[in-house]
């Protein structure tokens, strides 16, 4: 069994192609991933993480980078990542760096696309360690049906069940809400990635 197995994570990425590819990958591992892509707003991705409640964010900071920064770290200064560990994911480490420094940003994961994914699964590994040394936060309200995401945030989300019916098992598939062409891509990474578990299982 993965040492992921049983978590969850955000991954919020401009492009839907690398959130279904993480979402995909991640599945196989068996962690419950939720994808978030399209325009990236500070009230969007508060809500996204206040509904999934994740023990792990992946975070992407694409061009331009000053505008993106200043998101992350509007996110993370008022609290809407509290106690939760986020990996920034970018194409220019260099320059995010810099910019994070400038406004006195500390990045502790910092990965560079395009994605090693050896690294990627230890950065997600040490980061949800950090996580499981905080106190567990308190469960969702399930007496009420969780409100339903804007349509550019649903296209890489999983169907979400009743209210108050248990979780999914994350080692079973989704059902795909997106296109046929993006539910044909996310079958095809699923079957390939899950040959790359065993190999990663193998190395782990």
């Amino acid at each position: 069994m993965s040492r992921l197995s049983g978590k969850s994570l955000v991954v919020i990425d401009a492009s839907a192609e690398t959130v279904i590819m993480l979402e995909a990958w991640f599945e196989t591992l068996g962690v419950t991933a939720h994808g978030m892509t399209g325009r990236v707003t500070p009230a969007g991705v508060s809500a996204l993480i206040d509904r999934k409640r994740p023990d792990v964010i992946i975070f992407d900071v694409p061009m331009p980078y000053h505008e993106n920064v200043h998101i992350l770290h509007e996110l993370i200064t008022s609290g809407a990542f509290a106690d939760v560990p986020v990996i920034v994911t970018t194409t220019n480490t260099r320059v995010v760096s810099a910019l994070a420094r400038a406004n006195d940003l500390a990045l502790r994961h910092l990965v560079e696309k395009p994605y090693d994914m050896d690294l990627l699964m230890q950065r997600v590994t040490s980061a949800l360690a950090i996580a499981n040394d905080r106190p567990a936060p308190p469960p969702p309200d399930r007496g009420r049906a969780l409100p339903r995401p804007p349509a550019s945030q649903a296209k890489c989300e999983p169907v979400l069940g009743d209210a108050g019916a248990a979780d999914p098992d994350p080692s079973e598939p989704t059902e795909c809400r997106g296109s046929e062409t993006d539910c044909y891509i996310a079958s095809a990474l699923r079957r390939e990635f899950q040959l790359r578990r065993e190999r990663w299982l193998l190395r782990a």
